[in-house]
């Protein structure tokens, strides 16, 4: 594998913990090393850090206060 991307691993250890459950990018990283960026991507979506992932959980999270809301006005009746 190219020194960059090895680099691009060690600074970053949750790259490295993906690579290591996912490792078919071994393979597609030493032989097209451009697709750092979207393995990257693919990293932060599986570990819940991309923008999507965090709006669903805030939804998810307003979803229950919603609900315990609705608990607690159908308990003062």
């Amino acid at each position: 594998m190219r020194r960059m991307i090895v680099e691009a691993l060690d600074t970053n250890p949750d790259l490295k913990e993906f690579i290591r459950t996912h490792p078919i990018w071994y393979r597609d990283l030493s032989r097209r090393p451009d697709r750092l960026s979207e393995m990257q991507k693919e990293a932060d979506d599986f570990y819940g850090k991309s923008w999507s992932k965090k709006l669903e959980r805030m939804g998810q999270g307003l979803g229950m206060i919603n609900m315990m809301l609705e608990l607690m006005n159908m308990k003062d009746l």
